[in-house]
């Protein structure tokens, strides 16, 4: 990739004044997942052209079908971006498909539409269904939930778009179908800080989306901000970015600040002593 990468032309990309600083951005890249960028219909099919080539020497190739093209044009009478629906670049003879406003397309299990990153439906309910229904155990519920289930959506929800209602809407999800499979009564007035306590300080150890998503975004923006390439540290302290920080601050809860309120409440008071006496909770 890195070689197929270099072919792409330097001349050819673009330039964000505002925030890049005049940095000339011409592709991003993870693993074999590629995103070709350019201010021009003839560069973008110029780069085309070389990456189709460089996969050749590799025997490799694209696949025109999996492939998509977004096309933003000014308009300046409307002063708006217009976005073209109609076929305008090929790859190895064969015509890449364009996608119109109405369309996404899937890039690190993330969606983008024309205007970024594109707000994604979790299907929770269901999921948490199938592992009801299965004979399982509860404790073996559990550890799907909290192994695979739950870090399934992370990922999307960091990369993606995400407001705090849907976070808690998801946790609320959570929390009501784990109500479910350990039979706790209704009155148990400890449940969100029971649920969320880590195993140690005995809880259950569920992770909460609403503190682990901001908590995992403001971690990817340290890491832009303290990379070894200047791009990067660009993208880290640009007004885009600020405002995500923004948002990853306004979290009210931080993961250790659960047991503190289980012990406050009566029916958590002697878990106390969980752990000091690590058996209790094992």
């Amino acid at each position: 990739m890195n070689k197929i990468l270099g072919e792409v032309p330097d001349q050819v990309g673009y330039i964000y004044i505002y925030d890049m600083l005049g940095h000339n951005i011409n592709a991003l890249a993870f693993a074999d997942d590629l995103v070709l960028i350019a201010a021009t219909r003839e560069g973008a099919q110029r780069s085309l052209d070389r990456v189709v080539a460089a996969l050749l020497e590799f025997g490799l190739e694209l696949a025109p079908a999996k492939c998509a093209a977004f096309s933003l044009v000014p308009s300046g009478k409307t002063k708006k971006m217009k976005v073209l629906s109609d076929s305008q670049f090929t790859a190895g003879g064969c015509a890449v498909p364009q996608l119109g406003v109405l369309q996404a397309v899937r890039y690190i299990e993330v969606l983008f539409t024309e205007i970024g990153p594109a707000v994604r439906k979790v299907e929770l309910l269901s999921l948490l269904d199938r592992i009801t229904r299965a004979l399982l155990k509860p404790q073996q519920r559990l550890k799907i939930l909290k192994t695979y289930l739950i870090p399934r959506f992370i990922h999307s929800l960091v990369l993606g778009r995400a407001s705090y209602g849907l976070l808690r809407k998801l946790d609320r999800q959570v929390r009501a179908v784990v109500r479910r499979w350990l039979r706790l009564p209704d009155n148990i007035p400890i449940y969100k800080a029971f649920f969320l306590s880590s195993i140690a300080q005995g809880g259950l150890g569920i992770s909460s989306y609403e503190t682990s998503v901001p908590r995992v975004t403001l971690a990817r923006f340290e890491r832009l901000s303290t990379s070894q390439y200047e791009a990067a540290n660009v993208v880290g302290a640009s007004a885009w970015a600020v405002k995500r920080r923004r948002w990853c601050g306004l979290s009210r809860r931080r993961d250790g600040s659960w047991s503190v309120e289980l012990y406050n409440i009566v029916d958590g008071f002697e878990l106390r002593a969980a752990g000091i006496v690590p058996a209790s909770t094992q």
